[in-house]
């Protein structure tokens, strides 16, 4: 997105979800998308370096409406047989001031709120 001050990144453990696949990039971005009524376009993906975890980042100008409807989606939609909640986590840092996802501060789960993403 343009004018984007936020990075927004989404981390999937796949060891807790059912049928985890590289596909759950693109079908999350199209859920997005079709919830906000608006093309979402990601701002890169990538892997953990110390699990199988998979980011997907989103540059994002409003947080707070992206978030909200990105936790709808993870909670309320299974994507390819997957309640991507039960393994995801959602991290937010200013956007262009990290050199990797592990400086992202956690919004969800709430349990884990203030915590930074696990790389």
């Amino acid at each position: 997105m343009t004018n984007a001050v936020h990075s927004v990144v989404v981390r999937l453990d796949p060891s807790k979800l059912e049928n985890p696949e590289i596909d759950i990039r693109w079908e999350l971005v199209a859920a997005l998308s079709n919830r906000l009524g608006t093309e979402v376009v990601e701002d890169g993906f990538g892997y953990a370096r110390n699990s199988d975890a998979m980011f997907i980042a989103f540059a994002i100008s409003s947080p707070e409406p992206f978030i909200s409807e990105l936790v709808r989606v993870l909670e309320d939609e299974r994507i390819l047989d997957n309640r991507l909640a039960d393994g995801a986590t959602i991290g937010i840092a200013p956007y262009g001031q990290f050199e990797n996802f592990s400086t992202h501060q956690i919004v969800y789960p709430l349990q884990s709120k203030g915590q930074t993403l696990e790389d």
